[in-house]
């Protein structure tokens, strides 16, 4: 089981969610086949949840000793925040720029309560607040709920139950949480957006990349046909399932149907034609793929607005020139800025916590 094919992924996700945001009207995502891959690219989202939980849960389960809740957060912080609050500043920038120098009218005008909902990484649990500011923000927001809730799990739950104990407790999870989704919506209580941005309506995909993880671990002879007849199935499904069914649902569920075979058929494949996710380049854009999801936005605005001072407006040749600065500043800002802080702030931690038996990732 090689994890480091996952890597690249996340690069794709991240691309096909930038894509998703402000390229589908662009040449070849406007055409029919791929216009059908882009309008749901948003469940990328999704699969981000899903490979946190699984990656987590590789690197921690087999160990012996339980996880302290201060290292494990300290790490999270050091390998999230940093970039996450670049982004943040550079979104509330570009409002002063746009409101207070240049006096131009704008659909948003930050406030106190955005900024600190942001800030603390609380925006996906208030209404009409989760896509303020920074709008991909509010998945950080809800990664940070599992980041608070692992340790627990994995202390308490994961090592003193059978594997087949938890799959069953998420399950059942899974389905109550669904079932209260679509009765709150069928009652109208509450907008869908608050739902979807809400973090316990995505903790059962964060749980399913846990039980993915913990199944791995045991996993020693896989049976890769399996796996690709549970895609191709899983596919199928979600494919009828949408092109008949109109009512209330969380996606970012019916996309474990597919996403998990394909997560399991890439990191058991040996097939030679996927040794090329393994390089170290390939590696590389996937450890940036987290500037490219988070600084889209920002980078976004004062790109449009660059242009428009320059008397022009964003076409299909400028949208694959941001693609490139926005990538290039992802690889730049994880170099530079990302793994030396990341490194800074496990250092101290260590130091200051003594960390000789914590497990760290």
């Amino acid at each position: 089981m090689d994890t480091n094919q996952l890597t690249f992924t996340r690069f794709l996700a991240a691309i096909l969610i930038v894509i998703y945001h402000f390229g589908n009207i662009y040449f070849p995502f406007n055409q029919p086949i791929i216009k059908n891959v882009v309008e749901n690219a948003h469940l990328g989202v999704g699969y981000f949840f899903l490979l946190s939980g699984f990656v987590m849960a590789i690197a921690y389960s087999g160990r012996h000793q339980e996880i302290a809740f201060g290292g494990f957060i300290k790490n999270r912080i050091a390998r999230i925040w940093p970039l996450y609050f670049a982004a943040l500043l550079l979104t509330l920038l570009y409002y002063y720029i746009r409101i207070y120098i240049l006096k131009m009218d704008s659909k948003y005008y930050p406030n106190l309560f955005d900024t600190i909902l942001s800030t603390t990484l609380m925006q996906s649990w208030f209404e009409h607040r989760a896509a303020t500011l920074n709008v991909a923000a509010w998945s950080l927001s809800v990664e940070w709920f599992f980041y608070l809730v692992f340790p627990f799990l994995y202390n308490r739950i994961y090592r003193k139950f059978s594997l087949r104990a938890i799959s069953l407790g998420v399950l059942c999870f899974l389905l109550i949480s669904q079932s209260a989704y679509a009765l709150l919506l069928t009652r109208s209580l509450g907008s869908g957006t608050f739902y979807l941005h809400n973090p316990l309506l995505h903790v059962g995909v964060f749980l399913t990349g846990n039980i993915l993880g913990l199944y791995c671990r045991r996993l020693t002879q896989p049976r890769v046909n399996y796996m690709l007849g549970g895609l191709i199935t899983g596919v199928l499904t979600i494919v009828l399932i949408k092109r008949f069914y109109h009512g209330p649902m969380l996606e970012n569920v019916l996309f474990l149907f597919a996403f998990v075979p394909l997560l399991l058929l890439i990191i058991y494949s040996k097939n030679p034609m996927l040794d090329f996710l393994k390089h170290d380049f390939f590696k590389f854009l996937g450890e940036a793929s987290y500037g490219i999801y988070i600084l889209q936005f920002p980078i976004f605005f004062f790109y449009t607005a660059t242009l428009k001072f320059l008397g022009y407006e964003i076409n299909q040749i400028l949208f694959y020139i941001f693609l490139i600065i926005l990538t290039g500043l992802s690889c730049l800002s994880f170099h530079f800025l990302e793994k030396p802080i990341r490194e800074k702030i496990r250092k101290v931690t260590k130091k200051s916590l003594g960390l000789k038996n914590v497990v760290s990732r």
